[in-house]
């Protein structure tokens, strides 16, 4: 009787999360029999100027005179909780308290935070679309945020008629170490995973023109619509687009394209 396969076998995943976000991703997809190469194309390095931290002890200070905070991602979620700790501060009860996607929000409930977000849509026109953002009128509302990146919920509120600010606490940069892991794959894998236009663009920044061409015909594997458009623009076509960013949504995606289309359609280019 032959032994089943598991459904990644034969299918090599280059991972392109932050370090410290990519271990769970990668032990599930070993664990379905992917061979998995890391090359972080993003990393998260807090913001620690005076006049950064000044600004996020004033954000943090402001707390009680808030209706609404939103975390736009975990990074966001887990340095807010650090500051929360530093300054010893308690979120009022009367706090609504929003979170764009699952994973942040399950990083919240683990530290005592309960946290709504958007169940169908885990990007920031779900967030947008939640009932309790439509009469925002008159309200306080306090972003936890990196430096940078879209400006979609900001602006959209204040619009609306709320009172926004942004609390950034990181910004994003390239690992130095990434283009050496790139020049060692030479391009040998069969699905490329990213989390965010911008990683997608980092990473094609760190490799030469005739390596872009070679990436773009790679099977890509991206979190959501938005995502998948700004790869479809930037030249891929075979794109595998998961229901959110959450570990088990982005493996199940691939692995019901590859037993949709069968291994075949993986092959090295």
């Amino acid at each position: 009787m032959a032994i089943k396969q598991p459904p990644l076998a034969g299918v090599h995943v280059l991972v392109t999360r932050p370090a410290h976000q990519a271990r769970m991703l990668c032990h599930l997809l070993e664990g379905q029999g992917a061979e998995v190469s890391c090359a972080p194309a993003l990393q998260i390095v807090p913001l620690q100027s005076a006049v950064h931290i000044a600004a996020i002890e004033q954000a943090v200070a402001s707390l009680d005179t808030c209706h609404i905070v939103i975390f736009v991602s975990v990074n966001a979620a887990e340095l807010a909780i650090d500051c929360f700790l530093r300054s010893g501060v308690v979120l009022p009860d009367s706090l609504e308290l929003l979170a764009v996607g699952k994973s942040s929000a399950d990083f919240l409930q683990n530290n005592g935070i309960k946290a709504d977000y958007p169940v169908t849509r885990m990007d920031s026109e779900g967030l947008l679309a939640l009932p309790v953002l439509q009469a925002v009128a008159g309200k306080r509302v306090l972003i936890f945020r990196g430096q940078g990146g879209r400006e979609l919920i900001a602006d959209t509120l204040t619009r609306r008629g709320a009172i926004v600010d942004s609390c950034v606490l990181y910004e994003r940069q390239i690992p130095q170490e990434t283009a050496g892991i790139l020049a060692k794959l030479r391009g040998e894998f069969d699905v490329l995973l990213v989390n965010s236009a911008e990683s997608l663009q980092n990473l094609l920044s760190l490799v030469e023109v005739e390596q872009q061409k070679r990436y773009k015909q790679k099977h890509l594997v991206v979190p959501g619509p938005r995502v998948a458009e700004k790869a479809r623009a930037q030249g891929f076509s075979n794109i595998i687009t998961a229901e959110n960013a959450t570990d088990p949504a982005v493996c199940a995606a691939l692995i019901e394209y590859v037993q949709g289309r069968g291994l075949k359609t993986l092959d090295n280019n």
